[in-house]
């Protein structure tokens, strides 16, 4: 259980059987054909056994370590230390895995390409950690229920309400020794579910659904600046009346014009999937807004149109998207906007 100073790797949980070995072994074949650098990686696993006649956990992938949380030789814990089930699971695995800086990753959110040099990135350099948003905001007239204004997880961090996204937490990527304060008040929130169980404990309705927004909002109690980016929903249509969402894409740290990880349910063909041609970014669309747009004042940052050609190969879309710093201002958090610039030149303001 301890954290080995100076570490850095990749961190996945999976169930002993099913598509999730698959789906993490996809990925690091993934790895393989992109030559990326081969970080150690960490799989956990809740059951009291581990699959060792999997590929993943046979020992013909000596970067992978698959690792119990209930583990009588390990690290001693029991369900009655910890109840690492569900959503938790994730929240637990990232705080005992051995290492000190760590890409986190749903096994279903499939890298484009190498992924290693995220840790040289200038914005993860700045805040020690990357954040992805989901979806839904404070406009959304579904989800998006912990950054709505009446959402009680303002009152939670003690801020005004300003607007932002939800977080996905499918990809996160922290240093556990700059934000161990995080690590452990996020721990406490999972430890007595006070937030994130579907039943509450005290009769009232959990403010947050699962593990997603945690993250997120300990920065915010904790104080502390974080980017996070935008997020593209991905389609098979390039017609604006026919556009549908099919996987979400996850920008690349470097390059917002690019997605990097495609996350795509339980697909084993994914991220390069052909179907895939068609972008949306709902941060700069009005609101269940289809179709040309008009540029002004009051609706930049705007495109010039909803939808936008996507490239399933290499993951480049026609408009880019923005990475978002979110730091403490006067009253509340203010965001500053970074986005990347379109294929052709041009910029979204």
């Amino acid at each position: 259980g301890m954290i080995k100073r100076g570490s850095r790797g990749i961190v996945f949980t999976a169930k002993a059987s099913g598509i999730h070995l698959d789906l993490i072994l996809r990925t690091l074949r993934l790895f393989d054909e992109q030559n990326a650098e081969q970080l150690p990686v960490e799989v956990w696993f809740s059951e009291s056994k581990v699959p060792d006649s999997h590929p993943l956990c046979s020992g013909s992938r000596p970067e992978v370590r698959c690792r119990k949380i209930y583990d009588p030789e390990g690290l001693r814990l029991t369900e009655v230390d910890i109840y690492a089930s569900g959503y938790a699971f994730c929240i637990y695995a990232i705080a005992l895995s051995s290492f000190q800086e760590l890409i986190f990753l749903d096994n279903d959110a499939a890298p484009l390409r190498d992924i290693s040099n995220i840790f040289s990135n200038t914005k993860y350099l700045e805040t020690k950690q990357l954040f992805y948003a989901d979806l839904w905001g404070p406009s959304s007239s579904y989800f998006g229920e912990t950054a709505q204004p009446e959402s009680p997880c303002w009152n939670l961090v003690d801020l005004e309400p300003y607007p932002t996204r939800e977080m996905e937490s499918s990809v996160l990527v922290i240093d556990k020794e700059e934000h161990w304060d995080m690590v452990n008040l996020v721990l406490y929130w999972t430890r007595f579910g006070q937030l994130m169980e579907r039943r509450a404990p005290r009769g009232y309705q959990a403010p947050v659904w699962g593990d997603k927004d945690l993250w997120r909002l300990a920065s915010l109690f904790l104080r502390k600046p974080f980017w996070i980016g935008i997020p593209v929903e991905l389609g098979a249509s390039a017609d604006v009346a026919e556009f549908e969402r099919v996987s979400i894409g996850q920008i690349d740290p470097d390059d917002p014009g690019k997605i990097l990880f495609v996350h795509q349910p339980k697909v084993l063909d994914a991220p390069r999937l052909p179907g895939l041609e068609a972008g949306y970014i709902r941060e700069f669309c009005p609101k269940h807004h289809f179709g040309p747009l008009a540029s002004s004042a009051a609706d930049k940052p705007v495109l010039k149109r909803c939808t936008f050609a996507y490239s399933y190969t290499d993951g480049a879309l026609e408009y880019s998207s923005a990475w978002q710093l979110h730091k403490l201002g006067a009253t509340t958090y203010e965001v500053m906007q970074l986005p990347g610039p379109n294929r052709d030149g041009s910029h979204i303001d």
